[in-house]
């Protein structure tokens, strides 16, 4: 009687191995792939909700200085005045659209330096049964918050009346308003100074360069509300 030994069939241990390391190359690989894709995913999704946060607090920004209002206030030199002070890395002004109040609030925008980052701040307080009369009163903010970050650089200009002075001498002018020259009176400033000033400026720009070399340009019309200052002085005289 014969006996027949049955051969086994099967994987040997060095082709588990080399099967084993190869899976693990291919998930490794793929499990690579994916970290970049998701990294790309990531930035993208990043950078697409800033830009949109951004546009979102520049359409605010827009709505603030489309509700400025006029407000008749004594400067330092107790003269009445409109209002509206403003230099290249802030202005500050009374608007009936706050960010968070739609009663009439005094609001600032101010360019703040935190670290190696420069910021656009916003500063809200409301005037609801408050009665601001004089630019030596204290402002104590009641709202704060960062409109814009990864600023390079933002500057604030203005364009309009020199002086209140200049505006009055070219009101009262006795030549017609066709022959009134005003092109030596008018003019984009840097510094909007309320002793000075005294009224709104015709135009309020906003110049935006960001870190990632993009840029904004924001240009703002500002009602004449000069009447309201020369009807505020007949009054009080």
């Amino acid at each position: 009687m014969v006996n027949k030994t049955k051969r086994q069939s099967g994987f040997t241990l060095i082709e588990l191995m080399i099967a084993s390391s190869l899976l693990m190359l291919v998930l490794y690989s793929g499990y690579y792939a994916y970290s970049i894709y998701s990294d790309n995913w990531k930035k993208q999704v990043n950078h697409y909700w800033k830009k949109s946060q951004a546009g979102m607090h520049l359409i605010s920004i827009s709505r603030v200085f489309e509700g400025i209002s006029p407000y008749v206030i004594r400067n330092a030199d107790d003269q009445l005045s409109l209002y509206f002070i403003g230099n290249s890395s802030s202005t500050s002004f009374i608007t009936q659209a706050g960010i968070y109040s739609q009663e009439k609030s005094i609001v600032e925008f101010a360019l703040v330096e935190k670290g190696d980052d420069k910021l656009l701040v916003y500063r809200e307080k409301s005037l609801k049964n408050t009665v601001f009369k004089s630019i030596n009163e204290p402002i104590v903010w009641e709202h704060e918050v960062v409109l814009l970050d990864n600023i390079s650089t933002l500057q604030f200009s203005y364009f309009g009346w020199l002086s209140f002075r200049d505006y009055q001498q070219f009101v009262n002018s006795t030549r017609e308003l066709e022959t009134r020259d005003n092109s030596k009176k008018i003019s984009w400033y840097n510094q909007h100074i309320l002793d000075e000033n005294r009224i709104f400026p015709i135009n309020v720009k906003v110049n935006v360069d960001f870190k990632d070399s993009t840029s904004e340009q924001l240009v703002f019309f500002i009602f004449d509300a000069s009447s309201y200052l020369v009807k505020a002085i007949n009054e009080d005289i």
